[in-house]
């Protein structure tokens, strides 16, 4: 069976102007002209300002464009050096760090976190391990939650704001438990799924505390250096640069450029584990390289990660740890989105 990766994300950035910035590296040019025909009639020409495409074959990437513009009030056109944040993939990445440490046999899946963490509490309903952060079986809440359900308990805005202040030049995942820490779950861990971005940021907090290393240089060793990926990091307003696109929104049958202030705005490391994370599409493709190699991911590794995972009451999810799974027809689809 082939592995067949689809990593795609969706900005926050909606309506689509000129094409520009192509560049091709296939030496095939009728697959040149068909992803052009592709990407000129698909939806994304009316829902996006601008985007930017990577297709990855046989280990290389075949083929990088921009289209549209990367921020819409400077005319400054997407190109396929465009970086944008990559918002949930960013769980892939801190699941593949897990996955590259447990190989390695330097960490236990099946722990308890809360001995290592006393940041944040054993609650009430159970503990809760790295295996249930990784497929979102933890029970803890997406953000607040669900209001129309009896899953919901507002975050900490006031926790928020104060470590987006306090931190702008570095990333503290286990500083950042205080946004969340005091919600409860909404079921006992493995006994449910409920997607989570505080739950990838609570792994991100496990990850640095057992290795003794900050999630930043844990992302350096375990991911960018060894796949050469120069331009993923964590969103921090001292690594702003002039390649990141700007937010967008839709306003009626119209997109403009999102201005504001506030954390979401100004400084998203908070969530850098689960959903605060930049780069371009040429880090993404070597990313999927990787996953794809088994010099990088053992393939006994690939199989555990990308294995969808059932609860403790056999109820299929469809997620691995942090890849989506499908199958069609008889080839498997492994893919995340991020919005």
């Amino acid at each position: 069976m082939s592995k067949s990766f689809v990593l795609k994300f969706l900005l926050i950035i909606i309506g689509l102007s000129q094409i520009t910035g192509v560049k091709c590296y296939a030496q095939n040019n009728e697959l040149y002209a068909l992803v052009e025909l592709v990407l000129e009639n698909s939806q994304l020409k009316n829902e996006t300002a601008g985007y930017s495409v990577a297709l990855v074959k046989n280990g290389h990437i075949v083929y990088a464009s921009g289209f549209g513009l990367a921020n819409s009030n400077l005319q400054v056109l997407a190109t396929d050096s465009t970086e944008y944040r990559i918002a949930s993939i960013s769980k892939t990445i801190t699941a593949t760090i897990a996955m590259r440490l447990w190989q390695k046999g330097k960490i236990d899946l099946e722990q308890s976190v809360h001995h290592l963490l006393p940041e944040y509490r054993l609650k009430e309903k159970g503990a809760i391990t790295p295996h249930h952060l990784l497929c979102h079986q933890s029970g803890m809440l997406h953000y607040s939650g669900n209001e129309e359900t009896d899953c919901y308990h507002p975050y900490s805005e006031l926790e928020l704001l104060k470590y987006s202040v306090s931190k702008k030049t570095n990333y503290n995942p286990i500083s950042a438990l205080s946004i969340f820490e005091q919600q409860p779950l909404c079921f006992e861990p493995g006994f449910g799924y409920n997607y989570t971005t505080w739950g990838y940021c609570l792994l991100g907090a496990y990850l640095q505390r057992t290795q003794h290393k900050t999630y930043n240089a844990l992302i350096i060793d375990e991911v960018t250096a060894p796949l050469e990926m120069m331009n993923l990091r964590i969103a921090l307003p001292v690594n702003s640069k002039s390649q990141l696109a700007a937010l967008h929104k839709r306003v009626k049958d119209s997109v403009c450029q999102a201005i504001g202030k506030g954390p979401e705005f100004e400084n998203i490391s908070y969530k850098a584990a689960g959903g605060g994370i930049t780069a371009n599409v040429y880090d993404l493709g070597k990313f999927i390289i990787g996953l794809t190699s088994s010099n990088y991911l053992a393939d006994s590794t690939f199989q555990l990660m990308a294995t969808p995972k059932s609860t403790s009451q056999n109820k299929p999810t469809g997620y691995g740890y942090g890849l989506g799974v499908e199958y069609q027809l008889n080839d498997t689809i492994y893919s995340h989105t991020g919005s």
